[in-house]
């Protein structure tokens, strides 16, 4: 499901896969079918009065609900999500990144090189429940001081819609600049960003090395230890299956 880039001569061209553009539908598609599973089991329960049972399958369709209409807004943006990096400018079609989400609408612009004051990373400490994990963005400021979030990858795994950490070197090598790091800094609960419409400031203080090395540990474990209860799922599931 990785991202689809194009590169020929003097142009560079980015946007989503149509793989992972097709996963997310269809992930869409199937909870939304689940949802309406849920609904449509709660209707002859409520006719004979077992409310307990009813309250639970509507609570079960509403958050399944909740996931198919965050499905759907990753979907709207992704499919218009696009960048090129042509001779003397970069044309971008970027949605809004609210945290780790993308979201309509998406935005088209077009930065001269010559306009771009800098490029710019930093690393977000998302916590759910605790659990952190941890996402490095990419951001572009033009010379008016509007800032352009590229996108952000996951530190542990390095996945992305497109390859952030790509575009943004390629992007400093046209604009001759360096790209500049702005430390690690804690944002908090990814699905309270999405709500509220926005990520930290850029200009917020970075947390300690020790704190974020903290982070990145307690990530990585995170990530493993959904592997391996992945692992262990699939391997009972094969043993017991016969």
């Amino acid at each position: 499901m990785g991202p689809s880039a194009t590169i020929q001569d003097d142009l560079e061209v980015y946007r989503v896969s149509w793989l992972r553009k097709a996963v997310v539908l269809a992930s869409a598609i199937f909870l939304g079918a689940i949802a309406i599973f849920f609904f449509a089991m709660a209707v002859p329960l409520a006719a004979g009065g077992d409310w307990l049972l009813v309250a639970f399958l509507i609570t079960c369709g509403v958050i399944v609900g909740a996931l198919v209409v965050y499905l759907v807004v990753v979907y709207v943006a992704f499919a218009r999500l696009r960048i090129e990096l042509g001779p003397d400018a970069v044309h971008l079609w970027l949605p809004a990144w609210h945290g780790t989400v993308p979201r309509p609408p998406v935005i088209e612009s077009r930065v001269a090189y010559t306009a771009i004051d800098a490029i710019e990373e930093r690393s977000e400490i998302y916590r759910t429940l605790g659990m952190p994990v941890v996402v490095r963005a990419f951001g572009l400021v033009a010379n008016d001081g509007a800032r352009y979030v590229i996108g952000n990858q996951d530190e542990v795994v390095a996945s992305s819609a497109i390859p952030c950490d790509q575009i943004a070197h390629s992007l400093a090598r046209r604009a001759n600049l360096n790209l500049t790091t702005r430390g690690t800094v804690e944002a908090g609960n990814p699905f309270v960003s999405f709500i509220k419409g926005r990520a930290p400031d850029w200009s917020s203080m970075p947390v300690s090395e020790r704190a974020a090395g903290s982070a990145r540990y307690w990530a990585g474990i995170v990530w493993r230890t959904a592997f391996l209860l992945a692992a262990l799922t699939v391997m009972l599931r094969v043993l017991f299956s016969n």
